[in-house]
């Protein structure tokens, strides 16, 4: 009889979590419509008019395919309805605060930390905000949190292969995320479980394999071709401009307009990625103390409880590359104050009662390594490339999880 209403009282808590999140998303959707086309969607359309992950038919190495395969099934469900499809999307992100929910549970067995987590997802003003665009983020969010669940959970026979499952989807949404998985199976080899390791990292492999051969075949690209660019841009001469104040996309274009008029390269299109790699790595080289400043400043960027980049992208925004070293703007626009405040408000909290949270598990921390191991690999990431609140956000569950530690009355 206990267990049954432990049971019952733990799918209220669910219900509860994932009506709270919805409720916040779809607010969200009234509020700002539908959303913008873009990259996401336009790789979606191109998988469903001519079965390529590319655009026009043409088949590129440039992004992660999971995601604009996920919106291309969800526009396919609903007949193309937009609406339809954010909605189901909206329900997709929901499911997070019931993950967040039993994750916390699993981890500390206080039902009262599990939902506070739970609510600090589900009422995130950027997390809401972000599950009506396209973007990967939620599903980035979802797959590292199952991935985080499944561990804790591998005592059980069949969670090495859900973990090996997660983490080989989570490299087909964001491929910078290989160093988890490796420092992942590094980690149970160190603590001898050599079996669970084994089977963790052959799922993984054949869930990401395939679109590795993919890219190979295609034009000789292992990964995800947009690295050498993102790594370029945060590193070249006028990065130290361009960090957090302003979306690296006003000057992604400009390097590769740049790039095609450079004699030679004016059919560099395939080989892009691996010209401005070596770029950044021979930069980074002449002028080491440069590159460690801005990876430096990059690194603090990432637990700042503010939105970056400060100035957004916007139809009136440019910019210029000037001599090859220096950034010019013109038409840039702040945010509206009221999505600064919510989001300072909202993070500010989180981080302090994530504090309290570290301090409360400080002698448990080892059961919580999974975790650990995500916000510094997200920290070391984004140190190297550039942090902005969109791609930083998936690291967000974690200092959730310790902020529903902080703010309950239980020890944990």
């Amino acid at each position: 009889m206990g267990g049954l209403q432990t049971w019952s009282i733990g799918h209220r808590a669910d219900l509860l979590v994932f009506a709270a999140a919805a409720l916040a998303r779809l607010a969200c959707f009234a509020w700002f419509g539908l959303p913008e086309e873009n990259y996401y969607a336009g790789l979606a359309t191109g998988l469903l008019r001519h079965k390529t992950l590319g655009f026009d038919g043409t088949a590129e190495t440039f992004f992660e395919p999971l995601y604009p395969a996920v919106l291309a099934s969800l526009r396919w469900a609903t007949g193309d309805r937009a609406a339809l499809v954010v909605v189901l999307q909206i329900a997709l992100a929901s499911t997070g605060a019931v993950i967040l929910r039993r994750l916390t549970l699993a981890l500390t067995d206080d039902p009262r930390a599990a939902v506070i987590a739970a609510c600090f997802y589900a009422l995130h003003p950027y997390l809401a905000r972000q599950a009506v665009a396209y973007q990967c983020l939620t599903l980035t969010t979802l797959l590292l949190m199952l991935a985080a669940l499944q561990f804790v959970r591998l005592g059980r026979p069949r969670a090495a292969v859900w973990l090996g499952l997660y983490l080989g989807l989570l490299l087909l949404t964001r491929l910078s995320l290989a160093p988890l998985v490796v420092l992942a199976v590094a980690m149970l080899l160190f603590e001898g479980r050599r079996r669970v390791a084994v089977i963790v990292l052959a799922v993984c492999l054949a869930v990401a394999g395939p679109w590795v051969l993919r890219n190979y075949r295609t034009d000789g690209t292992l990964g995800a071709g947009r690295a050498g660019e993102n790594l370029y841009v945060s590193t070249a001469p006028f990065s130290r401009e361009l960090l957090a104040g302003h979306d690296v996309d006003l000057v992604v274009q400009q390097v590769h307009e740049s790039l095609v008029r450079e004699p030679g390269n004016e059919s560099t299109a395939d080989g892009t990625g691996d010209i401005l790699l070596t770029r950044a790595w021979q930069h980074a080289v002449a002028h080491p103390w440069d590159a460690l400043y801005v990876k430096i400043r990059s690194a603090l960027y990432v637990v700042l409880p503010r939105l970056v980049p400060f100035y957004p992208k916007s139809a009136s925004a440019r910019a210029w590359i000037v001599d090859g070293t220096h950034l010019r703007f013109e038409g840039l626009t702040r945010r509206p104050v009221i999505e600064e405040l919510t989001f300072a408000a909202a993070a500010s909290a989180i981080l302090v009662l994530a504090c309290v949270g570290l301090l409360k598990r400080r002698h448990v921390l080892w059961n919580d390594r999974f975790l650990l191991l995500t916000l510094a690999v997200y920290v070391s990431i984004h140190a190297v490339f550039f942090a902005t609140t969109r791609l930083v956000s998936p690291m967000y569950f974690v200092l959730m999880f310790y902020a529903g530690v902080g703010a309950s009355r239980s020890r944990s």
